[in-house]
């Protein structure tokens, strides 16, 4: 098993996924929210250009927080699909859901405060 991420600061996640838990919310405004308490950068993808990913299937894609470059950070994931909300990028889990790494795009590049998928 691969060592914790060096930015997540317990109580500071337990506050976005509070504030998250507690109300309908969008893939991108979750890794947003999440940014802000830990740094990282967000990515995403549209699903036709990334169709191995489960995550954004129905939705047209899926944003979500990457941390130190190998920790991904989805309370999206977790609300909406069930899953852990925190993995490591060699996890087996991490391709099956979210497809190949280099198909995923730095959503802040594009404008990242607004949200690109507007079903989920």
């Amino acid at each position: 098993m691969a060592a914790s991420p060096k930015a997540i600061n317990g109580p500071a996640i337990a506050e976005v996924w509070a504030r998250l838990a507690s109300r309908s919310f969008l893939c991108t405004e979750a890794a947003f929210e999440t940014q802000q308490a830990v740094g990282g950068r967000i990515m995403g993808y549209y699903h036709h250009d990334n169709p191995t990913a489960v995550l954004g299937t129905t939705e047209g894609g899926h944003d979500f927080l990457l941390v130190d470059g190998e920790w991904i950070i989805d309370f999206w994931a977790a609300a909406y699909y069930g899953e852990c909300p925190i993995h490591h990028l060699t996890d087996n889990a991490t391709r099956r859901l979210y497809g190949d790494p280099q198909l995923w795009e730095d959503v802040e590049e594009r404008s990242a405060h607004e949200p690109r998928f507007l079903d989920d």
